[in-house]
């Protein structure tokens, strides 16, 4: 599927938008043609995956860490978790979010990382992905 920036015509401070191919661009928005200006929109757009990959990665590592700190789980299942699930997450706070869709998916579960928490890591990565792909 393609991807295309749009910006908005006729304003002195103009928002861009990034679209998929099969939507219909709204009124008052002209497609970006320029590749330097293309490029500079994926970098954007790449460094805010990122970043939400960082903050998501943050919120999940604190999660988890609380579960030690309440005696839920030991630092041995922490360290086994980690260890298991590392691509995933590097994956995650790299951007990757539809790789990362991917490999939870195909991920067999392991020690605390069971059905039911690779279920909710699912849910989380399919509501971004389909929100910002």
């Amino acid at each position: 599927m393609s991807h295309f920036f749009y910006k908005q015509d006729n304003v002195i401070a103009p928002s861009i938008i990034f679209i998929h191919d099969d939507d219909d661009p709204p009124t008052g928005y002209s497609l970006i043609t320029d590749p330097a200006m293309i490029k500079e929109q994926h970098v954007k757009r790449f460094e805010r995956l990122s970043k939400d990959g960082i903050n998501f990665t943050f919120k999940y590592t604190t999660e988890v860490y609380l579960e030690i700190v309440n005696g839920t789980i030991t630092n041995q299942q922490n360290f086994d978790f980690w260890n298991h699930i590392h691509p995933l997450f590097s994956q995650i706070r790299d951007g990757q979010w539809e790789l990362a869709q991917n490999t939870n998916s195909n991920l067999t579960v392991s020690g605390i990382y069971d059905q039911t928490r690779k279920d909710l890591i699912q849910v989380d990565l399919d509501e971004y992905v389909d929100n910002n792909f």
